[in-house]
């Protein structure tokens, strides 16, 4: 049989139960007695049924605080909320030393497992400190049956506070730099861009007088405006970078004045055509040639 199996709860006397045949554990029973006289057997003995007798395979340590108590009456008393009571075994009567078992059937092999994982078990795990001293400090000072006293609950109540301080203060994180920005973007060169700059640069200029005429340049994308610099005639009539066409230049100065002469065109090699006849007299030296000496 590789597995336990339950058969009955019954209070079984002493004198019918067996310790567990080399168990390891080493504990504390008279610890375990103060428990039982407050507070009374609240934990059931596992005792494996055999032939000869009931085997412990686990609480073989509160089997050995019932047989420390005895038969009864003790004469231990316990304070409650300033009453004495009498023990939680035996009621300080007559009492015949019984101890309520959970008797199981299984093989030596698993009696065996099951007595070393009693033992183990509560070693395996560990404590909330703060949680403990809470539980504790809960009682109010009535600690009888906990295993602890008032000098355990100041030195827990120590160790958590020398916790705290020694615990280090979290690193503030250092603050990140600043993402880089992308620069702005640059105005498209040409005549435009560069009178645009000019005039941005002249617009609040001590001297000057803004007339604020507004325009937009040929493309449509950039504004500006016309400003009249000290020294300087002011512009009138077309906004800065609209230049005249050269072929339109000076017309409009000319539409009064007597129209200029036409100058001849020239072949290139040949001397400048005179613009007059030459005199019969005088023969023009330009059209003999060169003289022979």
């Amino acid at each position: 049989m590789s597995q336990a199996t339950y058969v009955r709860t019954a209070d079984v006397a002493l004198g019918d139960l067996r310790p567990f045949p080399g168990n390891a554990r080493r504990g504390d029973p008279a610890v375990i007695l103060q428990s039982l006289v407050r507070n009374g057997q609240f934990r059931s003995l596992i005792g494996r049924e055999t032939a000869d007798a009931l085997v412990v395979l686990a609480s073989n340590h509160t089997l050995q605080a019932l047989l420390a108590h005895g038969p009864g009456p003790c004469g231990m008393t316990t304070t409650v909320d300033g009453q004495e009571l009498p023990c939680a075994l035996c009621g300080g009567q007559n009492w015949e030393p019984t101890a309520r078992c959970e008797i199981v059937t299984c093989d030596d092999t698993t009696a065996t497992r099951i007595n070393i994982v009693d033992n183990k078990a509560a070693q395996t795990g560990g404590w909330d400190q703060e949680a403990l001293a809470e539980l504790i400090a809960g009682l109010d000072g009535d600690l009888d049956g906990t295993v602890y006293t008032d000098a355990d609950l100041a030195d827990l109540v120590a160790a958590i506070e020398e916790a705290y301080e020694d615990e280090e203060e979290p690193e503030e994180p250092a603050e990140a730099a600043p993402a880089a920005t992308a620069p702005p973007p640059r105005r498209p060169a040409g005549p435009v861009g560069h009178l645009e700059r000019r005039a941005r640069q002249r617009r609040h200029h001590p001297g000057g007088a803004r007339t604020g005429h507004r325009g937009t340049s040929p493309a449509g994308r950039h504004q500006f405006h016309a400003v009249d610099v000290p020294g300087r005639r002011p512009r009138r009539g077309r906004p800065p970078g609209r230049r005249r066409p050269r072929r339109l230049q000076g017309r409009g100065r000319q539409r009064d004045r007597a129209p200029r002469a036409a100058h001849p065109r020239r072949r290139p090699g040949l001397p400048p055509t005179p613009t007059t006849a030459p005199s019969p007299s005088r023969p023009c030296s330009a059209l003999q040639g060169p003289r022979s000496h």
